[in-house]
């Protein structure tokens, strides 16, 4: 659940490499809406006490950031950077890449702090990411579902994350408080984080109603998660709650396995790989799936690792470094898959549970095996 060392095999190579030629910059979104805005924000829960770093008695600050359909961008914009300038020297410095590498990564986001979807109610989705990992790390995901029509909404959960940038300098970085964890204290280290990544992912959910209420139809509020963020999608549904629909992706489920989220027609989806899932080295899918009360699916991905639920290797090849390393050295970091249909599976697949759970279309690829996508096995 920690950082993926995945950069670790790009040292040597890496040290000779040069920039390429142009900008680098994320593969382009392929939904209907051509431009994307984000913008970023920091919350405030006056209820919560911070309980997991930093000066005592403060409240508990969670930076999230919007992604969602604009009709065009500002004439002299131009999309924003991968990240704030100490997450990406973060990254740089953990995975010891040379400085610089990451800095002229470009998304296809423009800042823009309101979304223009031409007259539309958006559904919003909520992401909470892996443990230890920033919110940049899964971007080609919420820019492909912004350019679907949906406000993709990535909570960044201080203390947590290996560095949250609180937007406006307002507040000083803060950096991850996971402790060294061993096989006995293991399991209560990460039940505490994941506790507070619920109540962070509801207090998001609470705060949503404060946009115009031409944005959003919030009677279709989703959320979906990677790792530990799967496990918060699961808690974040335990009623009372909003949230209407949930997935994880390859995520064991501490604390709710064994509690029924899907109440009130409710839905949720698992996504694994094929080898994490119910039918493999995966404890706590079965159990969970058990002690639900309505709609489950389970999809394990063939040729995924857990590091393909994120955007390594979109990353990779947006830097050219596909051109300089021997992606099988990868392979036990984003799988087999071609990066490309990687990414295509994951983001067809979660579409296709929120328009169906959320937008009430029919189920569709939720219904069972699709010959067009062989790789989605269903276990359930």
């Amino acid at each position: 659940m920690q950082l993926t060392h995945f950069l670790t095999v790009f040292l040597l190579p890496s040290l000779a490499f040069s920039a390429p030629s142009k900008v680098p910059q994320l593969p382009r979104p392929t939904g209907p809406h051509k431009y994307i805005g984000t913008h970023s924000d920091t919350l405030i829960d006056t209820s919560r006490l911070e309980t997991l770093g930093g000066p005592p008695n403060t409240h508990r600050k969670v930076v999230v950031q919007g992604f969602y359909p604009i009709s065009k961008p500002d004439s002299k914009s131009t999309p924003v950077h991968y990240a704030p300038p100490l997450t990406l020297s973060l990254l740089e410095t953990e995975y010891q890449i040379p400085p610089g590498t990451l800095s002229p990564l470009l998304t296809n986001s423009y800042f823009q702090s309101t979304p223009k979807p031409a007259g539309q109610h958006l559904t919003p989705l909520l992401f909470s990411t892996g443990m230890g990992m920033p919110r940049c790390l899964y971007t080609t995901f919420y820019e492909q579902l912004a350019s679907e029509g949906y406000f993709v909404v990535a909570i960044d959960h201080p203390y947590d994350a290996a560095i949250v940038e609180f937007p406006g300098g307002e507040f000083k970085p803060v950096y991850s408080s996971i402790p060294n964890t061993t096989e006995a204290n293991f399991e209560s280290v990460v039940e505490k984080y994941l506790s507070v990544r619920v109540a962070d992912a509801k207090f998001v959910a609470s705060q949503l109603k404060l946009l115009p209420a031409s944005y959003l139809d919030l009677s279709r509020l989703g959320m979906f998660g990677h790792s530990l963020g799967g496990a918060a999608s699961a808690g974040a549904m335990v009623s009372p709650s909003p949230i209407k629909a949930g997935i994880n992706l390859d995520g064991t489920i501490f604390l709710y396995n064994k509690t029924s989220v899907t109440d009130y027609g409710r839905k949720f989806l698992l996504m694994g790989t094929g080898v994490h899932n119910s039918t493999g080295d995966e404890t706590t899918w079965g159990a969970f799936e058990k002690a639900q009360k309505g709609w489950i699916r389970e999809i394990a991905m063939q040729g995924f690792t857990h590091g393909t639920y994120t955007d390594i290797g979109s990353v990779v090849l947006a830097l050219g470094l596909d051109k300089v390393l021997d992606m099988k050295d990868l392979q036990g970091e984003i799988g087999t898959v071609k990066i490309d249909r990687a990414r295509e599976l994951i983001t067809t697949y979660v579409k296709s549970f929120f328009e169906f759970a959320l937008d009430g279309q029919k189920e569709g690829l939720m219904g069972g095996p699709n010959k067009k996508y062989p790789e989605a096995v269903f276990i359930k």
